[in-house]
Formats: structure tokens, C-alpha cells, sequence
């Protein structure tokens, strides 16, 4: 027991200890970064506030999906607790620093119902719709912060130009120099030296600060001018403050960055859990863990401590140590603890400026590098330029407008973007492409003759505005184009959905052309797109509606072949069209072979299944080729002088469908005995027939073919 114990509480003590080591150094950074210039005098407050997010983490490493998670302070939300801050100074004057840890207990709380409410409500995917132009400009706006944060931190002063100059004539230049190649120096050795080499770093730069009073270095001098960081005398230990000395008025204006943490904090753990989630291959419940990270900031809120959420970098690094249980997550919080019960200033005071600076410099470094440099060979150039332009309104303006022109820049990028797509899958005319009604030679060379004035066009996706336009135009110069009449076809059975704007467009449409020269039809429109499209007609648009594409193309081919008096002339008998097939010498042995038949509308003249011995010639009447028992669908039709059965007949095959009579229809009847008789007694009859039975379904592969292009 006593070794099992050994063996896995020395690697989580072990390890545990390495990453608290970097995180209450980063907890530091963070409270050094927010309590500077007039917010100095709670740099106590501030570093248990830091220390005591890491202690309320321990409940997402208890509860996390992730066994060897952990949290911490973070730059981004110290970036916009700085910014927001700003105000707060300004109004509540001397009880700034009281005002200012209300606001961070306020983030923790606004944060810890945001998180725990979309987790409640399984919305990760939506957050997850987040653009990532607006991710890359707060994490850029963050590492900007940071850096300016540690530089001001160097220096003692702002950054300012007169200030700056001040700064640098005292000590304060000679801190910039070695905190700069402080910070190099931690670059080059986490480079060289991988995990191991930041803490060890750290560990040693402190313990010099701890050691400088016993070496009889002047310690007070050294804290004056600014090596070492102060923590001004007085309690430091949150119950200690005077809640009393509040200035509520003053926190009205950071309304705004409370909300902004909290998208803030959202967003940072969706991204950053993914990222260890793609890192581990574990199936995580990001949900579950949403609420963990409310219930986490919660506590946060109660203790007074800094938002937190998953952190990435910390998570991975344990990882790296070959953590994969909770108890190395459960040391980093106890350590934190252990740090505020017995003075976080003991600790602070003999902390090198040069450490919370270098790490803030070079985070904010890191993170620059990353988002507006290396990154512009992997996004767009309107990505990185939304990147950089929201930078620039976090720092002119604020987090809190900058989410929001972010937000509209990336939709107003997306509408252009999404605009240029052509909603047009496909454009079509009626002499190359039919329905599914098999018609008689002579109605198809008319329709190959004259098919080019029925235009069909088949849209596909989601629709909106920015597409009303470009469409209206294109379906308008076609119309204009065709001279006499004109029939345009548009399938909607692809498109998703469609705003006002769309249906807007056609209304448009048919009020700008003549009814009686254009004809329009509509076919697949369903759900909201049927819905938008009756919301916004006007009273007769004349436009025919159809359930299907085939149906429209069934019509608009009748329409066309009345307009060009195809059914004006006198029909051709069925005699005169065996003689077309087989030539006139042949036809009468090929009709002496037939069998005449009568059906009625709604009867069969075969069913799936049976012997497939026949094939039919229709003479007169309407024909349904049926398929499918339990869900019977039409997939062809045929009118007359067209066959019917003759798959079955050449294959010696059962029927694979059932052919319906759809009106009266006269048909004639060939059996393989009489194909046997032909092919024995004329052969050169039965060389012909064959040929005709291969043009037919030469036609038939065809319209197959165009229609498989249309639905691709």
C-alpha cells in the first residue's frame, strides 16, 4: 500500500510542483500586470486574488473530462480587466483598489453563469461558431497588453514619452536592459533545454531575491528602485479589506468588460480543451465541462479570486511530464494554498521585477509572433487584416466595442465572401435536358429545335441578400435574350433556405416581364423556402409551383411543343412510325408479329416480378414505369410511340418494375417466341429492330446521364 502510495504521489508531487512553480510565477505577472500606477497599493490583494483562481481550479480538475487539467491566471482576462479599469480609476478615486477586487469577484461571477448556463444548455457547438479572426485579435490585443505591461513594469513608469525618458535617466534604464535580456535568455533556454529549464530559471532568479538580505545587499534600496517587487504594508489577505470603502457608482462602466470576460473565458476554454482533446485523442464532453469551469469560477467568485478556465499551456505541460491522473492538478492547488496561508508577500517582496516582467514579455512576444506574423501565411489576407484592425480597436476603443466591430466585420466578410458563390448549380436548356417523360421522335427534334427558349437553372444552398441581386440580373438577361417565347425553369429542391430578399428578387422578376411572352416555374420549394415565397407574393405573380423538377419539365415541354404546333399537325400512325424504325419493306412483317392490347387508366400491362417474356409498343395513351413496393415512386413515363418491357425481353429477366397505364392507352404486344421467329425467318428485320431497340436506349442512358449531372 505504502509503495503504491510512493508511486504515484512522488510523480504528482513532482510534477505538480514544476507547474505550480510556472503558474504562481504567471499568477504574479497577472496581478503585477492590473495592480501598477494607481492600483500599486493592492499588489498584495491582487497576487492572492492570482493565487487563489488556481485553488478554485481544483474543481475542474476534479470534474474535467481531462484527467491532468488545471487553470490559472490569464493574460487575456487581466488584458481586459486592465483596460476596463481605466474608468473605474477615474471615478472611484482612493477606493480604487477596493473597487477594482469587487470587479474581479463581479468577472468571476458573470463568468461562472455564463459558462454553467451554456454548458446546461449543450452549446458548445454554437460558441464553437465563434470567427476565428475575432479569436486571433483578442489573444494578439492580450499579447500586446502583456508586453506593454511588462515594459511599464521595467520601466516604472508608463510608456509614455515624457515618463519614459524620466524612467530611463535612473535605475529604471538599467532594469529595462536586463529584464529584456532576461527575457532572451528564458527564449534560448526553454528552446534548448525544453520542460525543465522555465521553472528551474525561475526557481533560481527568486531564490536570489530571497537570499539578498542574509548576503547584506542593501534590500530596501533595491526595493526602491524597483528590482524587487513591493507589496505596500498593510493586510494583503482578502477578509482583511473594508468591503465598505466600495465605490459601487464606479463598477457601472466595467459592465461592459465583466460581459467581455466572460466570452472571453469561454471562448479561452472551448479553444484551448480542444486543443487537448485533438492533443490526447480522449472523447471529451465539452458541455459537462462548461459547467465545471462555471462551477469553478463560482467558488472563484466567493473567494475573490480571478476568472479561470482550462489552461492550455500548463495542461500540456503536465502532460509532457507523464501526468494522467488528477493528483498532479490537486498539488498545484494545494501549493497556491499553502502560498496565501502563510503570506503571498513574504514571497513577493523578494521577487525580481525582472521575473513577472520577463514572463509577460515574453507571453506577450509568443502570442504576437503567432497572430500577426507567422499566421498570415495560414489565414487570408481579410482574416489577418480583421486581426490587426481589432487590435487596433481594443487599443483605441476597448474590448468591449472591439467584440462588437469585430463581430460585424467578420459577418459583413462572411455576407461578400458567401456572395461571390455561385448559387446557381447548374444551367440547363429543354433541347439537351428532358423529363422523365418518354415522348416520340418527332416531339423530341421539336424539342431539340426549339428547346433553348425553356431555360432551366437549379440552385443550390443557403440564399440570402447578397445573392438577390447577381440572380435577378442573370435570370433577366436571359430572358431578354431569347426572342419570341420563353419558358425559365428554377429548381429550389437544393436549396437550403432563403431570406425575403430572394423571393423578393423573383416577385421582382415576374413584374418586369411580359406573362404572356415568359413563362415561370418553380419546382422543389419546401419549408421555409415555400413559406418565404407565399409571404411575399403580391396577389397573381403567375408563376406555376411544382412539387418536382420532372414535373416542371413535363410541363414546360407541353407547353413548348403547343407553342411551336407539334400537336397541330396530323398525327403520325402508328404504322407510318414501325415503317420509320425498320424501314417500309419490313414493317408489315414486324406488325404481322404484334399482339394488340387494350388498358384502362390504372391498369397494368405488366408488374415486377413477372415473366419479363414481352415487350410493349406504345400506340396511344400514357404509361408509368412504377418502382419500389412499400413506397411506390414514378421514375419514367412514356407517351406514345415509345417501347416498353424490353429490358426484360432481351435479358430473359422477370420485370423489375411495374409499367401503369396513367389514361387509356392502346399497346402492341412483341413476344420472345416472335422475336425467335423474326431473328430465324428475317434476319434482316430483326438487324433492324435491334438497331432501333439500341437508339431507344441510347435515349434513355442519356436522359439518366443528364440527370445524374443536375443532382451531382
Amino acid at each position: 500500500m505504502v509503495r503504491t502510495w510512493l508511486a504515484r504521489g512522488a510523480p504528482a508531487l513532482a510534477n505538480g510542483g514544476i507547474v505550480a512553480i510556472v503558474t504562481i510565477a504567471a499568477a504574479i505577472s497577472c496581478a503585477a500586470f492590473i495592480f501598477h500606477g494607481p492600483l500599486g497599493g493592492g499588489l498584495g490583494f491582487g497576487v492572492n486574488c492570482a493565487l487563489l483562481c488556481m485553488v478554485s481550479a481544483v474543481v475542474l480538475t476534479l470534474r474535467g473530462s481531462i484527467p491532468f487539467i488545471v487553470g490559472g491566471p490569464d493574460p487575456a482576462i487581466s488584458a481586459v480587466l486592465l483596460v476596463g479599469s481605466a474608468p473605474l480609476i477615474a471615478k472611484a478615486g482612493t477606493a480604487a483598489v477596493p473597487t477594482m477586487l469587487m470587479a474581479i469577484a463581479l468577472s468571476s461571477a458573470v463568468a461562472a453563469g455564463f459558462l454553467y448556463l451554456l454548458g446546461l444548455a449543450r452549446a458548445s457547438r454554437v460558441v464553437r461558431f465563434v470567427p476565428y479572426p475575432i479569436v486571433g485579435g483578442f489573444a494578439a490585443a492580450s499579447g500586446l497588453y502583456c508586453m506593454i505591461a511588462g515594459l511599464q513594469l521595467l520601466a516604472g513608469a508608463s510608456l509614455a514619452p515624457a515618463a519614459l525618458a524620466t524612467a530611463l535617466h535612473g535605475a529604471h534604464g538599467a532594469q529595462l536592459g536586463v529584464g529584456i535580456a532576461f527575457t532572451a535568455l528564458i527564449a534560448v533556454a526553454a528552446r534548448r533545454w525544453g520542460t525543465f529549464a522555465l521553472p528551474a530559471i525561475i526557481v533560481g532568479v527568486i531564490a536570489v531575491g530571497l537570499l539578498t538580505p542574509l548576503a547584506g545587499l542593501p534590500y530596501d534600496m533595491l526595493q526602491r528602485e524597483g528590482w524587487l517587487l513591493h507589496v505596500p504594508t498593510g493586510g494583503v489577505w482578502l477578509p482583511e479589506l473594508r468591503w465598505g470603502e466600495v465605490s459601487w457608482p464606479a463598477l457601472v462602466p466595467m459592465v461592459g468588460s465583466l460581459i467581455t470576460i466572460a466570452f472571453v473565458a469561454t471562448l479561452g476554454h472551448l479553444v484551448d480543451e480542444s486543443g487537448l482533446e485533438a492533443l490526447t485523442r480522449t472523447d471529451v464532453d465539452l458541455d459537462a465541462d462548461l459547467r465545471s469551469a462555471g462551477l469553478t469560477n463560482a467558488l472563484g467568485a466567493l473567494i475573490g479570486a480571478l476568472p479561470t478556465y482550462c489552461a492550455y499551456s500548463r495542461s500540456l505541460l503536465l502532460y509532457q511530464l507523464g501526468t494522467r491522473d488528477r493528483w498532479a492538478g490537486i498539488v498545484v492547488a494545494a501549493l497556491a494554498l499553502i502560498v496565501v496561508a502563510i503570506g503571498s508577500d513574504k514571497i513577493v517582496n523578494h521577487v525580481p521585477t525582472i521575473v513577472p516582467a520577463a514572463l509577460l514579455l515574453s507571453t506577450g512576444y509568443t502570442i504576437i509572433a503567432h497572430w500577426l506574423f507567422a499566421m498570415r501565411k495560414r489565414l487570408p489576407w481579410i482574416d489577418l487584416a480583421i486581426v490587426w484592425a481589432i487590435v487596433a480597436m481594443v487599443v483605441a476603443f476597448g474590448f468591449v466595442t472591439a467584440l462588437v466591430a469585430g463581430l460585424v466585420l467578420c459577418c459583413v466578410t462572411f455576407a461578400v465572401r458567401y456572395s461571390r458563390v455561385d448559387a446557381i448549380e447548374r444551367r440547363l436548356s429543354a433541347d439537351s435536358f428532358h423529363s422523365s417523360l418518354q415522348r416520340s421522335q418527332r416531339e423530341m427534334e421539336t424539342l431539340a429545335t426549339y428547346g433553348a427558349s425553356a431555360q432551366v437553372y437549379v440552385l443550390r444552398g443557403y440564399m440570402f441578400f447578397g445573392m438577390a441581386d447577381p440572380l435577378y440580373r442573370e435570370l433577366l438577361r436571359c430572358v431578354e435574350s431569347i426572342e419570341g417565347p420563353a419558358w425559365l425553369v428554377v429548381d429550389f429542391a437544393g436549396v437550403t433556405g432563403i431570406d425575403s430578399s430572394v423571393a423578393s428578387a423573383f416577385v421582382k422578376l415576374l413584374n418586369g416581364v411580359d406573362p404572356a411572352r415568359v413563362r415561370l416555374m418553380l419546382s422543389g420549394m419546401t419549408g421555409e423556402v415555400a413559406a418565404h415565397w407565399h409571404a411575399m407574393q403580391d396577389g397573381d405573380t403567375h408563376a406555376l409551383l411544382f412539387n418536382e423538377l420532372d414535373l416542371a419539365m413535363e410541363w414546360c415541354e407541353n407547353d413548348l411543343l403547343r407553342a411551336f404546333d407539334s400537336y397541330a399537325d396530323v398525327p403520325e400512325s402508328f404504322a407510318s412510325w414501325i415503317a420509320e424504325q425498320v424501314g417500309e419493306d419490313l414493317a408489315p412483317t414486324l406488325l404481322a408479329a404484334l399482339e394488340r392490347v387494350e388498358v384502362d387508366t390504372g391498369e397494368a400491362l405488366f408488374y415486377a416480378g413477372d415473366d419479363g417474356g414481352r415487350m410493349f409498343f406504345i400506340e396511344r395513351g400514357r404509361v408509368a414505369v412504377i418502382v419500389g413496393e412499400t413506397m411506390p415512386r414514378r421514375v419514367r413515363s412514356l407517351g406514345p410511340q415509345t417501347i416498353v418491357g424490353e429490358l426484360g425481353l432481351y435479358r430473359h429477366v422477370p420485370y423489375e418494375a411495374t409499367a401503369i397505364a396513367e389514361s387509356p392507352t392502346v399497346a402492341h404486344v412483341l413476344s420472345r417466341d416472335a422475336l425467335d421467329v423474326i431473328e430465324a425467318q428475317a434476319p434482316l428485320l430483326a438487324s433492324w429492330f435491334h438497331a432501333a431497340i439500341v437508339r431507344a436506349l441510347a435515349d434513355r442512358l442519356a436522359y439518366q446521364t443528364d440527370l445524374v449531372l443536375v443532382r451531382a
